[in-house]
């Protein structure tokens, strides 16, 4: 097993070393660069790219930059619910629907977003034939709400062939999902755990 320092790299890595060729890839939690979204459409030019990113200041930074469809919206398992983004001024790519806890001297920005759900994203077959329909990857890098983003998914993850999740195994605020609950989730639905990076 090899190590990489972007997860973008490990998981195009991946996908190419299995000869997987995705279809689409929805990729939630952009966040302040188009880069790993240049990069997957150099590997894969005639794929589809949905970027999903809830952070109105990152949105405009790369709205002209990136190479696909984007969507300013924050996931969920409901579509069109205005919540509330935390973020820090300095970090944005920290964005999250779960409140931090701050220490003295921290200070958290809040900004209303409204929801949609992975499900809402794509247009459905009536049925998935199997592997052959497996056309889509998905990489999600929300901030402590991936669990709640693959419950308003599962129609989508019928569809999905390979799934980047970025974790970390010490949640940041109460309320962030831990590693074992998205494994377990995923293994209900069928998919195995290949790699870590």
């Amino acid at each position: 097993m090899s190590t990489h320092r972007r997860t973008g790299s490990a998981f195009f890595e991946y996908m190419y070393e299995i000869g997987f060729i995705p279809k689409t890839l929805v990729m939630a939690g952009v966040g302040i660069s188009s880069d790993e979204g240049i990069a997957f459409k150099k590997n894969w030019p005639d794929s589809e790219l949905i970027g999903v990113e809830p952070n109105p200041h990152s949105c405009q930074g790369i709205r002209k930059t990136w190479p696909g469809v984007l969507y300013e919206k924050a996931l969920s398992t409901t579509d069109d619910q205005l919540v509330q983004l935390h973020f820090k001024h300095s970090w944005k790519n920290g964005s999250s629907l779960i409140a931090p806890e701050l220490k003295p001297g921290d200070r958290s920005h809040m900004v209303p977003v409204r929801t949609m759900t992975l499900d809402s994203l794509v247009p459905f077959r009536e049925k998935v034939q199997k592997d052959k329909d497996r056309t889509y990857a998905l990489w999600l890098d929300v901030e402590g709400s991936e669990l709640l983003a693959l419950k308003g998914g599962v129609e989508l993850l019928k569809q999905t062939g390979a799934i980047n999740i970025e974790l970390t195994g010490r949640p940041r605020s109460p309320g962030w999902v831990y590693p074992l609950e998205i494994h377990t989730f995923l293994s209900s639905l069928g998919f195995v755990q290949v790699y870590i990076h």
